[in-house]
């Protein structure tokens, strides 16, 4: 998560990224102080794995993702079908399976991002989780 943050600061021109390892406090409410982050949010990358995929709190932070109407974009850490989640179903994942060539690909989505919807980006930031 760390090394995909930092490539979409340093290499796709990401305005802001949030991630739970970095910006979570010893006694913060974990659900509330997430749910606050994603409700700041345009994208959550949803790192999808096996792991993902059985984890209670990924599911409720796609759930919150949903309900705050950020686009959902899942990375794909395996062969974890993204079927296997209702909320996942049916939408195009970047494959990270090869992860040079997943960073290439979210750096290609940021930049259409920005070039083709940038005036409907109200917040400018993403947020991370596995």
């Amino acid at each position: 998560a760390q090394r995909l943050a930092r490539a979409a600061k340093n290499n796709a021109g990401v305005a802001d990224v949030w991630l739970d390892l970095n910006n979570l406090f010893p006694g913060q409410n974990i659900e509330n102080a997430i749910d606050a982050a994603i409700e700041q949010m345009d994208f959550v990358f949803v790192l999808w794995s096996a792991n993902a995929a059985a984890s209670d709190g990924v599911q409720q932070e796609i759930s919150s993702a949903g309900r705050a109407g950020a686009g959902i974009i899942p990375c794909l850490l395996d062969n974890t079908p993204l079927d296997s989640n209702p909320d996942l179903r049916g939408l195009l994942g970047i494959d990270f399976t090869d992860q040079r060539v997943g960073l290439l690909r979210l750096q290609i989505f940021a930049v259409r991002i920005k070039s083709r919807w940038s005036e409907n980006l109200s917040k400018g930031s993403f947020v991370l989780y596995n």
